[in-house]
């Protein structure tokens, strides 16, 4: 009797997993939220750093910069929307999102890491590169498509402003040894901050210090102003069902209108610095010089910036009625399309190949390797669908570099939130 209570319970669950109802997934209508948070570089793991006793070889970093051919990088990226959707079987889809993205890199040449590993020459100046960039863009995307028997389309224009763009131009430090026994360094740093308002204006303090009442009560031509100069991007995605345990997919970003900055304020720091190996012995190091200037009023210019254009592809295997997906895509990228100035433009190939558990239809199991915006991530997350309710969390280690990734040199931090019916 308990051999046969045993053998009805186990084909009772595996009969439940196998044939659970699909549509506990799909929600008609509901409200979502998510968002993301990352920081990463591609030199220093967690192990590194992680110790009661940090020490750092210099000459072995230069051995490992010299072997990858790479510069030191430091990419932070943070994302946060919130939207609807309703997503009726065989007929509409219709939804809105709202959001807020922001992203920086920052990359120094490896000559840094040659010139403390290895030294140089007497007189021989190493000069070392550095150059950084940062976005911020609000956006406000709606999603238009329609579920038909063997596929799915959707359309979803966006409008975006940037808030923000940031460049080095130009940037520079100089190291060498003298004869005379010194060592010395010149700093050339030149930055180029753009802006949709004036950096001068209270409006503009305001924002920057999160009070965003004062762009509401700020007059209805300034508004005005801030959205004449959004952009428009188009997304569109079609999903084209195989059969029931196979789907392809391909998707297509494009920027229609570039956003535009209407203020530009350029700051210069030049700094000086030289020591001799005995006052550094004994304590005796001199203070460095700094020269800061900036533009004492914000230039106007007409600043032209576009979101990225990509270019995907991939497929959804779901065999055992979408209790496991194994998924993967590819896309081809353009940072800064069509950018003025084209040294900020970049092409780069994304990546994604995962598995999605599903037990009971409730419980939620992701693993999945990536690269995202120029940054690989080894992802794992879980979460609780509950229908009415649906809750995922995940982390992930992250870094610019791929076998970094797996050495926890960064974190990536991701959510995402979902009620309806």
């Amino acid at each position: 009797m308990k051999k046969f209570l045993l053998s009805l319970t186990i084909i009772t669950f595996i009969s439940t997993l196998l044939f659970a109802e699909r549509s506990w997934n799909d929600r008609i209508f509901e409200f979502n939220v998510q968002g993301s948070t990352l920081v990463s570089n591609n030199l220093f793991g967690i192990e590194d750093i992680a110790k009661e006793t940090v020490v750092i070889d210099f000459t072995k970093i230069a051995n490992d910069m010299k072997k990858r051919n790479k510069d030191f990088n430091e990419t932070i990226s943070m994302d946060m929307d919130v939207g609807f959707k309703l997503d009726i079987p065989k007929g509409l889809i219709f939804g809105g999102t709202a959001g807020a993205q922001l992203y920086e890199s920052f990359t120094i040449g490896r000559e840094l890491f040659y010139f403390l590993g290895y030294g140089n020459e007497l007189n021989q100046d190493i000069t070392i590169p550095f150059t950084g960039y940062g976005d911020i863009f609000v956006y406000t995307k709606v999603d238009l498509g329609w579920n038909f028997k063997k596929c799915k389309v959707v359309i979803s224009p966006s409008v975006y402003s940037a808030l923000l763009h940031v460049t080095t131009e130009g940037s520079k430090l100089t190291t060498r040894n003298t004869n005379d026994g010194k060592f010395a360094y010149d700093l050339d740093a030149n930055l180029s901050v753009y802006t949709p308002v004036n950096m001068d204006s209270d409006l503009y303090n305001e924002m920057m210090e999160g009070n965003f009442q004062g762009l509401l009560g700020a007059g209805e031509s300034t508004v005005q102003n801030f959205w004449s100069n959004a952009g428009l991007d188009l997304q569109a995605n079609v999903d084209y069902y195989i059969n029931n345990d196979f789907s392809l997919c391909c998707g297509l970003k494009m920027p229609i209108i570039p956003s535009k900055l209407s203020y530009k304020s350029a700051m210069t720091m030049k700094s000086t610095w030289e020591t001799t190996v005995m006052d550094a012995a004994a304590g005796n190091i001199a203070e460095p010089t700094f020269d800061i200037s900036s533009d004492s009023v914000s230039n106007r210019v007409s600043y032209r910036i576009n979101r990225p254009l990509k270019l995907t592809v991939g497929g959804d295997f779901h065999p055992w009625n979408n209790i496991m997906n194994y998924y993967g895509n590819l896309g081809l990228c353009f940072e800064h399309p069509f950018a003025q100035n084209m040294e900020e433009s970049s092409f780069y190939v994304d990546y994604l190949l995962g598995i999605h558990l599903r037990v009971l239809s409730v419980l939620n199991l992701n693993l999945s390797t990536e690269r995202t915006d120029k940054v690989f991530c080894q992802k794992m997350s879980a979460g609780l669908n509950f229908r009415l309710l649906e809750v995922n969390i995940g982390v992930a280690s992250a870094s610019s570099d791929f076998v970094c990734s797996f050495k926890q040199a960064g974190a990536n931090i991701f959510f995402d939130v979902h009620v309806g019916l």
